[in-house]
């Protein structure tokens, strides 16, 4: 039955109707309704989840692609670790990655909404998973080609606010480190939220190690120091015989 339901809101003719059963299922997925340890949020996770994200990668609906955003943005919020668990063991997110170039703009913003609301959780986990595997780029991408669209400007903004306002160590090193260009010298350096960024940042890394997951973030010597620590071995060879 419940695959029934799904299958009409991907492939209904009618948008209305596909509005109408997006927030039937948001009851149905509402954990102040049923407990998470129900069976329904079981199968929704085995059967009606891995349809959906097929979906998202296959269809050109770009309005029912976005009502599944919101969906799965609603689980991100109410559902805790096991929405976590699942996105980040199915490589949810990576595979959605090419939905920000939609032609849509409401598509491109639920994209947005969906990766602020993983962002504002600030799991230690889902963190470094957003950091392996360079979960941000879309969002600087959406920052450079979206320069006069207020909406799309503002929800990138407050996703990266999410990572000042909540002091994400590794998230603020791993931005800074990765899109500093665009952060301190881009259109939108005076911004506030950039202007956060960089504060934070200079902040942070004095009392952190420079290493965000497994990738160590290198600041090259100047070439004083490196005439000081650099010796070539053969000098080395010539002040021993000295010795």
């Amino acid at each position: 039955m419940l695959m029934r339901v799904a299958s009409l809101f991907l492939y209904s003719e009618f948008d209305g109707m596909k509005l109408e059963i997006g927030e039937f299922l948001k009851g149905l997925l509402n954990p102040e309704i049923r407990d998470l340890k129900d069976e329904f949020f079981d199968l929704f996770y085995s059967r009606i989840l891995p349809v959906f994200v097929d979906f998202l990668t296959t269809s050109k609906d770009a309005f029912a692609a976005a009502l599944v955003v919101e969906i799965l943005t609603m689980c991100a919020t109410t559902h805790g670790f096991r929405v976590r668990h699942y996105v980040t063991h199915n490589a949810v997110l990576q595979t959605l990655l090419p939905l920000f170039s939609s032609p849509s703009k409401a598509l491109r913003l639920a994209m947005i909404k969906l990766f602020r609301t993983f962002i504002s959780l600030n799991d230690e986990n889902l963190n470094k998973y957003v950091v392996r595997h360079d979960l941000l780029r879309p969002v600087f991408k959406c920052l450079e080609s979206n320069k006069r669209d207020n909406m799309i400007l503002s929800a990138c903004l407050d996703l990266l606010d999410q990572i000042v306002s909540k002091d994400m160590t590794n998230l603020l090193i791993y931005t800074m480190s990765k899109y500093r260009p665009l952060i301190a010298e881009g259109p939108f350096a005076s911004n506030s939220t950039m202007e956060r960024l960089k504060l934070k940042y200079e902040l942070a890394v004095p009392t952190h190690v420079l290493c965000v997951d497994t990738c160590l973030l290198y600041t090259s010597p100047s070439p004083r120091d490196r005439q000081k620590s650099r010796m070539p071995s053969s000098a080395c060879k010539k002040k021993k015989k000295k010795k």
